[in-house]
C-alpha cells in the first residue's frame, strides 16, 4: 500500500477560509445517523498547561460518545470536543484522520511522551507551534476531508 498526500502550506497569521465557530455549535453539529457514517473529531486536551494541545481521531460512534470513553480512561488530560466533521464510511474516516495528522504537522509537533493515565504514547496527539491554534486544526481536518473526497489523496 502506497499513500500519497498533496497539501497547501500556510504561513502564520495568513487568512483562513473558516469563520470562527462557537463551541456550542461545534459540539452540536456532528453526530452519526447511520451505521455507515463516521466522524473525524478534534479534542482539546491539557488546556490549563499553557500549550495548545489537540487529539485528532475518528469513530463510527458519535463524537460525544467517544469523548466520554476518552475521559473515562484518561482523566488527567481534561479532553473537550472542539470540532468534528461527518464522513461517509469507516475506511474513509481512517484515511481522512491519517491525512489530517499529516496536514497538522505543518502547524504542530507530535507529542512523544507516555500518557500519565495508561502509559501509551498516543500517535494522534499534537502540540501547536507558536502563532497557530484551533482554526488551523479545523483547516487541517477540512483540507484532509476535501483531499480524500476529491481523491487527491489516498491509498493505492
Amino acid at each position: 500500500m502506497v499513500c500519497f498526500s498533496v497539501f497547501p502550506v500556510r504561513s502564520p497569521g495568513s487568512c483562513s477560509t473558516r469563520a470562527s465557530m462557537p463551541m456550542s455549535s461545534v459540539a452540536a453539529s456532528a453526530s452519526t445517523s447511520s451505521g455507515t457514517d463516521s466522524v473525524v473529531y478534534v479534542f482539546a486536551l491539557n488546556e490549563g498547561s499553557g500549550k495548545l494541545e489537540y487529539k485528532i481521531g475518528s469513530t463510527g460512534r458519535t463524537p460525544e460518545t467517544r469523548l466520554r470513553e476518552w475521559r473515562r480512561g484518561h482523566q488527567s488530560k481534561g479532553f473537550r470536543l472542539v470540532y468534528s466533521v461527518k464522513v461517509v464510511g469507516r475506511n474513509t474516516a481512517y484515511v481522512v484522520e491519517h491525512e489530517a495528522h499529516q496536514q497538522i504537522l505543518q502547524y504542530a509537533t507530535k507529542i512523544h511522551r507516555s500518557c500519565p493515565d495508561c502509559l501509551v504514547v498516543h500517535q494522534e496527539e499534537f502540540v501547536m507551534e507558536l502563532d497557530f491554534g484551533l482554526e488551523d486544526v479545523r483547516d487541517a481536518v477540512d483540507t484532509a476531508k476535501r483531499l480524500v473526497e476529491t481523491r487527491r489523496v489516498g491509498c493505492t
